[in-house]
Formats: structure tokens, sequence, C-alpha cells
């Protein structure tokens, strides 16, 4: 899982941010959204709609006490109430459904190579679903052959 943070007022704190400014900037903790986005990036998130998120945003949202970065990989309506599928970029396992209440927005930017990156278009969109997609598989793989070498050097 990308945890931004484990506080559990930072979601709140977040959201009520969001509220009075276009986006704000947080940084991403942890490696679930590997090799897209890296432990201690700082990314732009804004006030989205969950009407308004796209299949390959990321999607940022609270999941009991922890706040989540992951790629949305299906939109779902129900009754004509939306719902969101997403994972991170390095498994095959999805979050359960992300409602409304639990949104709090999407990345739009991140900054990397000394500038700011802006990722809220269809380009990175289709990037990061491929990533997303072939990623776990490149993972497992490279493991998988590290573990086999590790084990015919040591026989």
């Amino acid at each position: 899982m990308a945890e931004v943070t484990n506080f559990n007022k930072f979601s709140e704190l977040l959201k009520d941010s969001l509220c009075k400014y276009d986006y704000v900037w947080v940084r991403l903790v942890g490696k679930s959204m590997l090799p897209f986005l890296k432990s201690d990036t700082l990314m732009a998130v804004h006030k989205t709609d969950i009407k308004d998120i796209r299949i390959g945003d990321i999607a940022l949202f609270k999941k009991d006490d922890i706040t989540i970065a992951h790629r949305v990989f299906k939109k779902i309506n129900l009754d004509g109430r939306f719902f969101l599928k997403a994972k991170s970029d390095i498994s095959f396992i999805p979050e359960p459904l992300i409602s409304y209440e639990e949104l709090i927005g999407k990345v739009v930017a991140f900054k990397g190579f000394g500038r700011e990156i802006k990722i809220d278009n269809f380009i990175f969109r289709l990037l990061g679903l491929s990533v997303g997609l072939l990623f776990p598989f490149i993972a497992r793989l490279h493991y998988s052959l590290r573990s086999v070498t590790n084990y015919v050097v040591q026989s």
C-alpha cells in the first residue's frame, strides 16, 4: 500500500485544505506505486468529484485510518452511485471498492527530475495503466530469477 501517512487526522486536514486551495502538495511514503512514483515523491492532489475520475488516474483515498494513493482501473455505477476499483502499480490485488465518502482527490502532478510533471492527461493515464498491468509480472519474474540465482550461487 502506498501510504501517504498513518495519522488519523491527515485525511480530514487534507480535505479541508482542498476546499480552500486548488491543489495541495503531499509526500508519498511507500513502494506500492513503483516504478511510476517512488517513496518520498511530492504529489499535487486536486479535489475532484468521483464522477470526474478517469481510468488510469491516481486517486487519493482513505481506508480505515490510512490515506492511500492507488491507480484507478475500473469505475462502477451501482444504482446511480459511483464507486472506484483501484490497485497499486506493483500489486495484482485491488483495494475494496472506494466510495465518494472515502475519496480525497486525485494526483494531477508530481515533482521529479527537478521540475513539476503534470500527469492529468491521456498519455500519462495510458502509460500508468500499462505500467500498472505489466509491472507486477515483471517484478515477480525479477524476484523469481533473483531467488534462483541465489540458490545456484549458494549450492
